[in-house]
């Protein structure tokens, strides 16, 4: 089922991508230059504001890509359109003026200089004569009782507006040229619904982060393009002009904010660097200011911003942190990297086009719309390779599931083999000690007084006897605790005497030095602090060197009422135990295997100190060994 999901995102995205690499290409082929069949049109070169028009009449024109980049960004721009004397010269005059968000055209007759046109634009309600999507549409007719060239001067405030242009053309031309451009626009934001659509879709079938994200990426790129065209300023609020103007930088600005909030679900499953979420955060504070600055009217500022941060350190911190980002493929890494530069080269490619003007003014608007174009064909092959990624770790996971499901399976298998051969062994090994328990105490009654070889015999075997029996018990102990039916009881425990009882059962007893004072009564489960002291006393017996002291001292801490314990004994040859292994079951000191035992005993006083809330600490010194117990006192039926 995962594979299938994976192949029909990925076929749907790479034809999607297909068809928007089709559109760019009709696109390119069939829209003609603005300049084809074109008038001469020239721009006023003066550095300083001209605002009249008749300071415009004195300025000295140029074309378009000898601009200088100050005076294309002037508040007031103006244009000359001239008409040559020609066969066709009565015929009228169709002049274009884009993008649609210049804020103010006026057109005049260079003659009379009278107003023939305007004005129009951002800062007034939608025209009906001549807006049109992308641009304004003038269509005036030239006077025809002079031999001397007619002018028509265009007057433009392009605040905000670097890429303000005019194109004239002859009107038996001019639909040709507007069918183009119809067809250009058309293509843009039909190719941009056609994947909001798709993706929505996908997202709403699959609930996929990703695919979410980037259907709200191509959202902001279509409402982009329709504010940008003049589409909805058309038909959503033709009343509210600057709202237009507002409406498309905000989309503008918040463009920088979802291609970091799509990234952050790129890297959403994997380990980014520690400053990336911080990072992410100061790039959505700079979006928010962007558009308060641009909402109070301080445009030139948020264009610095968006210029500066928005497309150049924000794209640098975002491929750094990718490069940073742990656990990831390095392939899968590359392909991220190579994505967000392309797609951060190309905002910079619009930005330069835009800012050194080429010689057919609307390259820019193409450029832009090839950018558009390109963009979602790089997010769909990111989304793609998400999803083999996702495909592929989905895989790893469910095969490490399986080997675990399988380990436990087989632990757990293990684990009641172990407790059946345990219980068998232990029901039947302790029906012959006991007979033989039972031989030896009936022995050693019939035995006489000068039979002491025999005699010490019989001891030995007894006390081999008690030794079996003891390791029967803590293995008993140990399954007991590993299947957790070990009930836990609460009693108030004489403490001396039942160090006392402790001393009297193990051999060599008068070895061991104890320090009881403060000891006196301690509420606690009986068994398990009579197993952990004897435990703790026979280990410091067995491995201590012979004849030498152990010392057991205990003392009292109250609020909360708390008994410690300190067991410590020299190192015997066999030397110190390790301190990282010391309580693992089994574990026993490579120099210790000559001497019986089972290296069960301090991993079992280590469960039940657990059990009872307790601490077990170990410390070695050259010459000394010791364990610090803490046991908290419980409550009586816990």
């Amino acid at each position: 089922m995962l594979k299938l999901k994976f192949e029909t995102r990925s076929l749907m995205s790479i034809g999607l991508g297909m068809i928007c690499l089709v559109m760019a290409f009709l696109y390119l082929r069939a829209e003609p230059a603005s300049q084809t069949d074109a008038l001469n049109v020239q721009y006023c070169a003066a550095t300083s504001e001209t605002f009249t028009l008749a300071q415009a009449k004195r300025c000295n024109y140029i074309s378009y890509q000898e601009l200088d980049r100050t005076t294309g960004q002037k508040s007031v721009v103006w244009a000359k359109v001239q008409i040559p004397r020609t066969s066709s010269a009565s015929l009228p005059i169709t002049i274009y003026v884009a993008p649609s968000l210049v804020k103010s055209i006026e057109v005049f007759d260079g003659k009379t200089e009278r107003l023939l046109a305007g004005p129009v634009g951002m800062d007034y309600a939608y025209s009906e004569h001549h807006g049109r999507p992308g641009g304004y549409v003038f269509t005036l007719a030239p006077a025809t009782d002079t031999e001397q060239p007619d002018y028509f001067y265009v007057r433009m405030v392009t605040s905000g507006v670097p890429f303000g242009f005019v194109s004239a053309i002859t009107a038996d031309r001019a639909d040709k040229l507007w069918l183009h451009q119809q067809f250009g626009l058309g293509v843009h934001v039909g190719l941009l619904g056609l994947l909001f659509l798709v993706s929505t879709s996908i997202f709403l079938v699959t609930a996929d982060r990703i695919t979410g994200r980037f259907a709200i990426v191509i959202l902001n790129l279509l409402l982009a393009t329709l504010a940008g065209s003049g589409l909805l300023f058309e038909h959503v609020w033709p009343e509210w002009p600057r709202f237009n103007a507002f409406f498309f930088t905000t989309m503008l600005y918040l463009r920088v904010g979802l291609w970091v909030w799509l990234a952050q679900a790129f890297l959403a499953i994997y380990r980014p660097p520690d400053w990336y979420r911080t990072a992410c955060w100061a790039s959505y504070g700079l979006v928010i200011a962007m558009v308060l600055l641009s909402l109070f009217g301080h445009e030139q500022v948020s264009n610095w911003l968006l210029l500066v941060f928005g497309v150049t350190l924000v794209p640098i911190l975002q491929i750094a942190a990718i490069k940073g980002t742990r656990d990831m493929r390095p392939l899968y890494r590359r392909l991220l990297i190579s994505g967000f530069a392309a797609g951060a080269l190309m905002v910079w490619g619009t930005l330069l086009v835009t800012l050194f003007p080429a010689e057919d003014p609307s390259v820019s608007i193409r450029f832009a719309r090839l950018v558009d174009y390109v963009n979602p064909v790089i997010l769909m092959v990111l989304v793609v390779f998400h999803y083999r990624e996702t495909a592929l770790q989905l895989a790893e996971t469910k095969r490490d599931n399986l080997k675990m499901r399988l380990g436990l399976e087989f632990e757990q298998k293990i684990r009641q083999e172990r407790t059946l051969l345990i219980d068998m062994l232990t029901h039947e090994i302790r029906n012959p000690l006991t007979s033989i328990s039972l031989a030896v105490v009936s022995l050693t009654n019939m035995l006489k007084d000068d039979q002491s070889v025999i005699k010490r015999r019989i001891e030995n075997i007894d006390e081999s006897v008690r030794g079996m029996d003891m390791v029967l018990e803590r293995c008993d102990l140990m399954n007991r605790l590993d299947q957790n039916t070990f009930s836990m009881k609460s009693e108030s425990i004489n403490v001396r005497e039942m160090i006392d009882g402790i001393l009297q059962r193990l051999p060599q007893s008068d070895r061991i030095l104890t320090d009881l004072n403060a000891a006196q009564r301690l509420n606690s489960d009986p068994q398990f602090f009579q197993m952990i002291i004897s435990n703790l006393l026979e280990n410091a017996l067995k491995y201590s060197p012979a004849d030498s002291e152990v010392h057991l001292v205990i003392r009292e801490t109250m609020n909360p009422k708390t008994l410690h314990a300190t067991v410590s004994n020299k190192i015997g040859p066999n030397g110190a135990p390790d301190k990282d292994k010391v309580f693992q079951r089994y574990y026993r000191n490579p120099l210790a295997q000559d001497s019986t035992g089972s290296g069960i005993g301090l991993y079992l006083v280590d469960q039940l100190v657990k059990r009872l809330d307790g601490t077990i600490l170990f410390e070695a010194s050259p010459t000394e060994v010791r364990f610090n117990l803490t046991i908290p006192e419980i409550k009586a039926n816990a």
